[in-house]
């Protein structure tokens, strides 16, 4: 998966790390009264990483001060 989370140029995308290991890209749009974060895993993602997911999604809101719609790209 090594296309999917370093560019051409050589820069990191942002990552999803579960136990030190590397299982997704993410991708945010902020706007000026939302933000738009997408989570791009590359396995079929399982409940419990969705809960835990958005169970963190508030903090990140408070951070933002904004709201924040999260949403999850099934695998290609």
């Amino acid at each position: 998966h090594s296309a999917k989370v370093i560019t051409k140029n050589g820069l990191f995308n942002p990552v999803v790390l579960v136990d030190g290991k590397v299982v997704g890209t993410w991708k945010r749009v902020v706007k000026p009264s939302k933000v738009d974060v997408a989570f791009n895993f590359f396995d079929p993602i399982t409940n419990v990483m969705k809960e835990l997911v958005l169970q963190n999604t508030s903090a990140y809101q408070d951070f933002m001060e904004r709201e924040v719609k999260v949403n999850f790209i099934d695998p290609q």
